[in-house]
């Protein structure tokens, strides 16, 4: 069944009933989620032996998934430091930040934003993101999915604006 992600709710003269949108939809970032890790750079891993005696070891990461680098048979006895998603949560709060910056400025300044650059700095925002799903074995397409079919149905049960995840 094809799905056309701009209408994610029925027509007014039908009954209000969001339209679920498969995360098929959005599989392409997936496949950008699968790139970014060439690009990756993490810092090592640190690992300690589980007693908490010796010295402290360094781990490489590698470019498989996390949970795969935990099964190296010579650190089956030493606890990891790092936390998946860690360095990169890091990463974009930081470039958040620059985005942020850059629409503040504009706003001060009272200029449009350099789209070139804000381009740029969302789509550091983006690979960071990527990273964090990643890190956690979530698909980007699965988030896109998500997200748009609670905010579908938030807006066809009325509950769009207001606080709080479960509305």
């Amino acid at each position: 069944m094809e799905h056309d992600p701009r209408h994610l709710w029925t027509p007014k003269d039908e009954p209000k009933k969001a339209i679920i949108i498969p995360s098929e939809v959005f599989r392409q970032f997936d496949d950008y989620q699968h790139l970014t890790m060439r690009t990756a750079l993490y810092p090592m891993i640190y690992a300690r032996p589980s007693a908490g005696t010796g010295t402290p070891q360094r781990h490489p990461m590698s470019h498989e998934p996390l949970q795969e680098t935990v099964k190296d048979p010579v650190f089956v006895n030493y606890e990891l430091v790092y936390q998946p998603g860690a360095y990169a949560a890091l990463g974009l709060a930081g470039e958040t930040g620059e985005v942020m910056e850059l629409i503040k400025k504009g706003m001060r300044d009272q200029h449009v934003v350099d789209r070139e650059r804000l381009t740029k700095e969302l789509g550091d925002v983006l690979w960071y993101l990527a990273r964090i799903a990643d890190d956690h074995g979530i698909k980007l397409s699965d988030i896109a999915a998500t997200n748009l079919n609670k905010l579908a149905q938030r807006k066809v049960d009325g509950t769009i604006g207001g606080e709080g995840s479960d509305r």
